[in-house]
């Protein structure tokens, strides 16, 4: 319970701390034409986010070889926030906190098939990473699938693991997650920033890799969110397909679509996102005890749903332009 008072406190005095100080701190986002909003806005709020995990460290014995990756890789992301840091240096950096990340957890001890997951995982932790930065675009999307994602986190753990030292993490970052949200729903008085949506991000991942014990493990916790690498990878496929380059700067996710050319209100959008991924969670939890075949098919079943109403959504956006 202190864990979640000070996560929640921790979350909400880092977004007031910066929506207070951002002009001196040189943290504020000036709208672009890649922007969902218009009015010059502080951002880097989600430092309590990472103010939470170094609580959760200090609390108890997490290996370092998981916070300090972590750590290190919101550090950067603060930096990138104030001066700017190119997006092949942000990739690097991010391979390099991954392969230290899935090299503690796969190699220590070595396990018989470590060496083909080690590529694999390496992927799906970067992977995670950009596509939660991505998903950050419009208010309450990246602080609502944090409270949604790290707390089915904590009850998968209170399920099926009540010893593991991981469930003080996820609780403290649900909590801050759920801090910081007064700050940026409905109205943005800051952003959560790199900082915050890339530690995220890189802290999924990690909880992940690290509690996955089997395919069914890997399938249950992944899904959790599953609505950001649905509208992830869709997104990239359009934009591969109509021949863009993928390191640009663009507004064609899904959520963007509904926001930019439907009009949707911003907490509109990301309530619908957290509720509709709590649903697929849900029901994911009940198909982990009946075994792979049948989450593979709920995944498969959510993925056509969500294929066929994203190509709905675009058509009508398009026909209204």
């Amino acid at each position: 319970m202190i864990v979640a008072i000070i996560g929640l406190c921790l979350g909400a005095g880092g977004a007031y701390f910066i929506s207070r100080y951002a002009q001196l701190l040189g943290l504020v986002d000036v709208p672009n034409g890649r922007s969902s909003h218009c009015q010059p806005t502080p951002r880097g709020g989600g430092v309590g986010l990472l103010l939470a995990l170094f609580f959760v460290v200090h609390r108890t014995s997490l290996p370092v070889h998981l916070w300090g990756p972590a750590a290190a890789l919101a550090l950067l992301s603060l930096y990138d926030d104030v001066f700017g840091l190119s997006a092949r240096i942000k990739l690097i950096c991010q391979f390099i906190a991954a392969t230290l990340l899935v090299a503690g957890i796969l190699f220590s001890p070595l396990a018989p098939d470590s060496l083909i997951l080690f590529p694999i995982c390496l992927l799906f932790v970067v992977g995670t990473t950009n596509f939660y930065n991505f998903m950050d675009g419009i208010n309450g999307i990246a602080g609502l699938s944090g409270v949604v994602a790290f707390g089915m986190l904590a009850i998968f753990i209170g399920l099926n693991l009540p010893e593991s030292r991981y469930f003080l993490v996820t609780i403290a970052i649900m909590a801050a997650s759920a801090g910081f949200l007064p700050f940026n729903l409905p109205n943005a008085k800051v952003f959560m920033g790199d900082i915050g949506s890339v530690l995220l991000g890189f802290l999924f991942s990690a909880m992940v890799v690290s509690l996955s014990r089997d395919l069914a493990d890997f399938l249950c916790l992944s899904s959790f969110l599953f609505l950001f690498y649905a509208d992830g990878l869709s997104t990239l496929y359009i934009r591969w397909r109509d021949g863009e380059q993928l390191t640009r700067a663009h507004r064609r996710h899904l959520y963007q679509v509904l926001c930019n050319e439907l009009g949707l209100a911003h907490w509109q959008i990301s309530s619908g996102y957290a509720l509709l991924q709590c649903f697929v969670a849900a029901l994911m939890l009940i198909f982990y005890t009946q075994g792979p075949l049948w989450q593979i098919g709920w995944l498969l079943f959510c993925a056509l749903i969500f294929l066929i109403s994203g190509q709905k959504i675009r058509d009508y956006a398009a026909q209204r332009q």
